[in-house]
């Protein structure tokens, strides 16, 4: 094989592993939601440019030795397919998780990439365009609507994060999908619910029920709250025991430089008495919490209650989390 040939065949594969090498070594700016469903979605453009650099491939070594030009577009989809399996089994056992949406992404972004290339290349045969008789414009609005399809998880986090910001200084009021987005439950059961008639709220007409279940650790979390607090004195939050004698619920706030250690956050535990419950509580004791350092108030990552080592269920109602 001359030394151009050598040359020109080794671009496509260098390309190739540079694709997929991008999966393992680039690192997502911030581990959110946001970015891991960013993260997700990159897969449909990554492997749709995958398989072209294989159809590439698949010209230069096979050439006309496939029977139709077709073959070329199957075997490119079945090797970005089959790479894209091969990527989520070595996250699978290595420091990664392996995901079936990831793969799902691969394969639509690998099927559209080649449907529109397809609708392009005039050495196809009339026989061989899978398409049919249908217009080769009604193939690349399909494809765009597959991308737009594969977009949804990330544009509804960048919706629940635009309507966090624009509800500040409120971190959750339980109102609206967008921002019961951010809530996560652990042995507990969390429900939205229209405020009980034996606690009538003027200001919302929604509240979350939580039902703490028998647990080491029965826990109901805003996971990645509004994180500057900058600016702010307090933090308030509403409770309402529905029970005749008081109980006690843990609050831990931490930020995202937590170490999982008990002393490296925010600990406090609340009494609650019968009836509403209105917690204040100040900034500033949040901050200085930790032992050895202070809480990052631009940074912070989660609220949570929970209650420890319950013989029995716990009914508990929370409104209105915000900042003062």
């Amino acid at each position: 094989m001359p030394a151009y040939s050598r040359i020109s065949l080794a671009a496509p594969v260098i390309l190739a592993l540079i694709i997929l090498g991008s999966l393992f070594l680039v690192k997502l700016p911030e581990h959110t939601n946001l970015w891991r469903e960013a993260g997700s979605f990159g897969h449909l453009p990554l492997f749709g440019l995958l398989s072209l650099v294989f159809l590439n491939l698949s010209r230069r070594l096979l050439g006309a030795g496939l029977r139709t030009r077709l073959n070329h577009y199957r075997l490119a989809l079945a090797a970005s397919i089959v790479s894209g399996g091969l990527v989520e089994l070595v996250q699978y056992f290595g420091p990664r998780d392996a995901d079936l949406w990831d793969l799902a992404l691969d394969a639509v972004g690998s099927l559209v990439f080649l449907a529109v290339v397809a609708t392009f290349d005039r050495h196809l045969s009339e026989g061989d365009r899978p398409w049919g008789r249908a217009p080769a414009r009604a193939i690349r609005a399909a494809a765009v609507l597959l991308v737009l399809a594969g977009f949804i998880p990330t544009g509804l986090w960048l919706g629940s994060y635009a309507y966090r910001s624009a509800n500040l200084p409120c971190l959750c009021r339980f109102e609206s999908f967008w921002e019961n987005r951010f809530l996560a439950a652990a042995h507990a059961d969390l429900e939205i619910t229209p405020s009980p008639t034996y606690w009538r709220r003027e200001k919302t007409s929604k509240t979350a029920h939580v039902l703490f279940k028998p647990a080491p650790y029965s826990t109901v979390a805003l996971v990645e709250p509004y994180p500057d607090w900058t600016g702010y004195r307090s933090l308030a939050m509403t409770l309402f025991n529905p029970r005749d004698t008081a109980v006690t619920l843990d609050l831990r706030i931490h930020d995202r430089r937590h170490n999982n250690q008990y002393h490296d956050r925010y600990n406090k535990t609340l009494s609650l008495s019968p009836g509403e419950n209105v917690v204040t509580i100040s900034l500033n004791e949040i901050e200085y919490a930790p032992v050895g350092r202070r809480l990052d108030m631009r940074s912070l990552a989660a609220v949570s209650l929970f209650a420890a080592d319950l013989s029995d269920t716990l009914s508990v109602f929370l409104d209105e989390v915000c900042l003062r």
